[in-house]
């Protein structure tokens, strides 16, 4: 065991003898620091376009009323008196952050009604009951009252003929909530938009519930459901962050995990660099002639080519470690650590559970790794049957870059469903996890047995092109 462990020494001397290993390390590094520098970018472009949207809001005004005046199409006075009365008020035309906007358009779009309500028979209770919703949001907008809108929504949804006693309080339970709770509405409080998030996947699962489900809608149900019962969790617990739901595409403001959660994203970089380490550990061996120094020893050649393979196995992780190190160390840096405790938020059996962001992190870190280990051995096994680094290298390369396409392809092109069966299939498993694979059923169990049974091949081929193999 002393004489293997001395192997694989041997193996990181020859490794961290290359200039070319820490090129790499260095590419890690950068990576890692890319990522942080393009989420800043997009954090301040996010920020700048804000800021001129609500430059150019009085000239939107003015355009649309000049538009309306000259195309006069059907309903254009009140839609004059909409735009003339928002920007009187200073609302913008269709803000994320100001709960007026939205206010402003529902009372017109009701008001718009009335014409049509006039030629309906018995119309006019509900011509009574738009003038009532409309004065009062009215009065509320003015007084810049969101808990005088609530109420008016409230009332408006309670005086709904067509709904019934089920219906209406789904309906009103985002500005109950918000009144029972004092959570104002405003954009760029957290809670505020989740209440919203809420709101509409309360009435999507209702929805769902009432219709006959089947196959992938009761799988989409299901995620709905528990997603419900985590966004309710984080309201009623005060859970400003949950990782499990942070990213670049997801969050309004970034922060410590919207940048860290999406550096899984370029484990397929470490996977680039390892493939090169892996492909040429053997190959070079023979094309430089060391391979017969290496021999002289009186070792075992399966134990030579598994000391390696290990070395590579090692190096792997010990790149992934990095990487994740120095995301946390960068984004700490540009975003700093206000979210530090935030827990990642899970479902199981009808309950939610917290645990650690970063116990998160590293699992879907190590979850990211497979594809890695995968084409690393691809490459090492391709290494063992040629002399040409370079070859295996660039056999690995293609493999890992156009696999997941040529897969993509097949299955929603060609209309090809053994492809499930193929190893470019089944490596990512973060999205076989969520459920984001193009194969129906898929689960993680198939996706392990089909990994290790092309695992199998790859390190049989390794053995037998090596151990068999005139020097």
């Amino acid at each position: 065991m002393t004489r293997f462990f001395r192997l694989i020494h041997n193996e990181y001397i020859k490794v961290f003898h290359k200039a070319s290993t820490y090129i790499m390390l260095g590419l890690v590094v950068l990576a890692a620091l890319g990522l942080n520098l393009f989420a800043l970018l997009m954090q301040n472009s996010m920020i700048n376009s804000r800021q001129s949207y609500w430059n150019y809001s009085e000239e939107y005004y003015d355009d649309q009323i000049n538009y309306l005046k000259d195309a006069k199409p059907e309903g254009y006075e009140l839609q004059i008196e909409q735009y003339t009365f928002m920007k009187e008020q200073s609302i913008e035309p269709y803000g994320q952050n100001d709960w007026r906007s939205d206010a402003a358009h529902r009372m017109f779009e009701k008001k718009m009604q009335i014409d049509h309500l006039k030629e309906v028979e018995g119309g006019e209770q509900e011509i009574k009951r738009i003038n009532t919703y409309f004065d009062e949001s009215k009065t509320a907008i003015l007084n810049k009252d969101w808990k005088a809108y609530c109420r008016a929504d409230i009332k408006w949804i309670d005086t709904d003929p067509t709904l019934t006693k089920e219906q209406k309080e789904q309906n009103k339970w985002n500005s109950q909530y918000r009144l029972d709770h004092d959570v104002a509405i405003d954009g760029q409080n957290w809670k505020s938009r989740l209440l919203e998030e809420t709101a509409y996947l309360k009435l999507e699962v209702e929805e769902a519930r009432q219709t006959q489900q089947s196959g992938q809608a009761v799988k989409e149900l299901s995620k709905k459901e528990d997603q419900l019962l985590i966004n309710l969790y984080r309201l009623d617990n005060d859970v400003t962050v949950d990782v499990g739901v942070s990213g670049l595409t997801t969050d309004w403001n970034y922060n410590f995990w919207s940048v860290f959660s999406s550096s899984t994203s370029l484990i397929q970089v470490v996977s680039l660099l390892i493939i090169v380490i892996a492909g040429s550990c053997v190959a070079s061996e023979f094309s430089s002639g060391t391979i017969k120094f290496l021999l002289i020893n009186p070792v075992k050649r399966w134990k030579i080519l598994t000391s390696k393979y290990v070395m590579v196995l090692s190096f792997s992780f010990l790149m992934l470690a990095l990487f994740y190190v120095v995301n946390i160390l960068f984004t700490l840096l540009f975003f700093g650590g206000e979210y530090l405790g935030a827990p990642y938020l899970s479902v199981s059996g009808g309950l939610v559970h917290a645990q650690s962001g970063f116990l998160h992190m590293a699992w879907m870190y190590l979850l990211g790794s497979v594809n890695m280990i995968v084409m690393s051995t691809l490459a090492f096994a391709i290494s063992s049957l040629v002399r040409s680094s370079a070859l295996a290298i660039g056999v690995s390369l293609f493999a890992m870059l156009a696999g997941s396409g040529g897969v993509l392809f097949m299955k929603n092109i060609l209309q090809i469903d053994w492809v499930r069966y193929t190893i470019f299939a089944n490596t990512d498993l973060n999205s076989i996890v969520t459920g984001s694979t193009p194969f129906a059923s898929q689960t993680v169990g198939f996706a392990l047995l089909v990994i290790a049974a092309h695992m199998v091949v790859f390190l049989l081929t390794a053995w037998d092109g090596f151990v068999r193999r005139e020097v």
